[in-house]
């Protein structure tokens, strides 16, 4: 697996893109709607929603769109998925 994805590096951005946008979609409809179960407020989950769509649209972009050296692109998206965790981490 490792080395199909090493040969279609840009299929990264496709399943980055894919996971954001079902995140998205888990946050506002599960976890939105059932918050006062998980204790999280609205604010959070509204911003955290927000931020994966951006990211969908920024991987899916990329995928689409990119077609000279990715690599450094791959880089800021593994800072920026970084940096959703963490932040993830501190609403929760």
């Amino acid at each position: 697996m490792i080395n199909w994805l090493k040969n279609r590096p840009k299929i990264i951005f496709l399943i980055d893109g894919i996971g954001a946008v079902i995140t998205a979609v888990l946050l506002l409809l599960i976890l939105f709607k059932f918050q006062s179960s998980f204790g999280m407020p609205e604010k959070p989950i509204l911003y955290l929603s927000g931020i994966a769509l951006f990211y969908a649209f920024s991987s899916l972009s990329f995928y689409f769109k990119t077609t000279e050296n990715i690599i450094p692109y791959i880089k800021y998206m593994v800072i920026a998925n970084t940096l959703y965790c963490l932040l993830s981490a501190v609403f929760v």
